[in-house]
């Protein structure tokens, strides 16, 4: 039929003859060849194109009897997984391959646990199943067991989501520097280690040892800071420039890092140390300061030297060079630098607020009797504009500023003040290390009482803050306060030197190295 009217396969679709596609026809006709113009292309008269749209209609119509005999019903796709469900829930691969040999192999049992621990943690997240089963696989191999990776997956879920050449590489250069018993102590007390990266460990781990001097104090301080891992490092003899800046002179600046230059020199470990090491000598004018400055407040080494600058240039000014440097001594928290990381921008303390905080005392007590209170407690100014604020109310409210100043520790417990200070004491990181798995266990920022933030009525309300309206006697209050500070502050005492070594020695006591031939 097809062949008698002269039909030829189109090559081009949207034409007439394009409904009668079909099989390639054989038939060639000289005739029709030289009339088409093209080769190939055959010529189709008015008649022939017209039959040819008539019998496609034919065809489509339900009429006919061959219309829908061999069609095919069309319905409507539908997808062959689940629906989302719960958060527990997961939509798991039909089919699992080995990702060396790509044989099709069964789901390993033991990963269900850590799957569905990751699933917990990030429902969101679009990783694709089969990677997050290799990551485990190798994770169990690298620990030895699929128990051990699913210890770690259940501490920090967030070790899914690394590439698995950068656990390999935190691995690698941990178990080299540290040795491998210490490096999977490290890892399975804190599997948040693991998310950091392996090329600046390489680095911070020379640095960190050459203050401390010794593989196991390093090890209970990564476990106990994890942030430490990502330290800024920098050659010894690179900050004294740094040193020069703050001592005044080259000849000072030589006195005063003499001995811990010294130590660097013999230490097996290379001159690496942290970025702000050799200032922090200079600023607290020597080493046994600096190194007890570290015991207290070990996060300072996570910040850079020039950042310190500022709060070190204020001080000198407000107080002198002597009295700033035994106030730093006694307060080293000040010298965490003001930065806009996340994890340092809530432990830093503002300059501004030191020096409005040092001005209200002077204001009120006059400027011998305020550096005598910034001495004995130099906490006091890091409260900055609440004190200001309160100050100026209480004056409003009880009078006058002798007022102010005779019924000073009362007015600090009436606005709560006096509590707001035990946590500007507490050393950082005071609400603990960030971290994936912990991230919604960290309590939100706490501020001070009588600031715009923590109004109740909104930032741009004026300030509000409490006020107890009973009288309160100093005297009545002076023994609990002392037994309160005495229990809190023999408690941090105790935390701060509590150590399971047999020497006995705190972290940042100052290490021997003998000297390299």
């Amino acid at each position: 039929f097809f062949v008698t009217m002269g039909m030829w396969p189109s090559s081009r679709r949207g034409d007439a003859e394009a409904f009668l596609d079909g099989p390639q026809l054989t038939v060639n006709s000289p005739s029709t060849s030289s009339r088409s113009g093209r080769r190939g292309r055959p010529y189709l008269s008015r008649w022939q194109k017209v039959s040819a749209s008539l019998l496609a209609a034919l065809l489509c119509s339900t009429s006919h009897p061959f219309g829908t005999a061999g069609a095919i019903p069309i319905t409507e796709w539908t997808s062959q997984q689940p629906p989302p469900g719960p958060v527990a829930v997961r939509s798991r691969m039909s089919k699992y391959r080995n990702s060396q040999t790509k044989v099709p192999e069964l789901r390993p049992a033991e990963a269900e646990f850590a799957l569905d621990m990751f699933q917990r943690a990030f429902p969101q997240n679009p990783t694709e199943e089969g990677l997050l089963i290799r990551r485990w696989e190798m994770i169990a191999g690298l620990f030895g067991s699929g128990e051990a990776a699913n210890q770690l997956v259940e501490g920090e879920p967030a070790i899914l989501r690394e590439e698995m050449r950068k656990i390999q590489t935190c691995v690698h250069y941990v178990k080299l520097k540290m040795g491998e018993e210490a490096a999977m102590e490290m890892f399975m007390t804190c599997p948040y280690l693991l998310t950091k990266r392996g090329n600046t460990l390489r680095e911070t781990i020379d640095a960190l040892l050459n203050v401390l001097g010794s593989k196991d104090r390093l090890k209970d301080l990564l476990m106990k800071y994890p942030g430490l891992a990502h330290v800024p490092t920098g050659h010894f003899y690179g900050g004294l420039g740094d040193v020069i800046a703050v001592a005044g002179s080259p000849e000072a600046a030589y006195e005063v890092t003499k001995e811990a230059r010294e130590r660097v020199v013999k230490s097996p470990y290379g001159c690496l140390v942290p970025q702000c090491y050799p200032a922090l000598v200079a600023i607290l004018g020597g080493i046994e300061q600096a190194h007890a400055a570290l015991d207290r407040e070990p996060t300072i080494m996570r910040h850079y030297a020039k950042n310190m600058f500022p709060m070190v240039l204020r001080l000198r000014e407000l107080l002198g060079k002597d009295l700033a440097q035994k106030v730093m001594n006694e307060a080293p928290y000040l010298l965490i630098a003001e930065d806009k990381v996340k994890h340092g921008h809530e432990e830093a303390i503002n300059v501004r607020q030191v020096q409005v905080g040092f001005r209200t005392l002077n204001h009120y007590f006059g400027r011998e009797e305020a550096l005598r209170m910034v001495e004995e407690r130099p906490e006091l100014m890091t409260l900055g504009h609440s004190l200001r604020t309160v100050a100026r109310y209480a004056e409003r409210k009880l009078g006058s500023k002798e007022a102010v100043r005779d019924n000073f520790e009362g007015v600090l417990r009436r606005t709560g003040l006096m509590d707001h200070l035990k946590y500007k004491k507490a050393p950082r990181p005071r609400q603990g290390y960030w971290s994936y798995a912990k991230k919604h266990q960290i309590k939100k920022r706490i501020f001070a009482p009588w600031t715009a933030a923590s109004n109740k009525l909104g930032r741009d309300t004026p300030i509000i803050g409490q006020w107890n309206p009973h009288p309160m006697d100093d005297e009545a209050y002076e023994d609990e306060d002392e037994d309160e500070d005495g229990v809190a502050d023999s408690a941090l005492q105790e935390e701060v030197t509590k150590d399971d070594r047999s020497d006995g020695t705190l972290p940042f006591s100052i290490p021997t190295f003998e000297k390299q031939e």
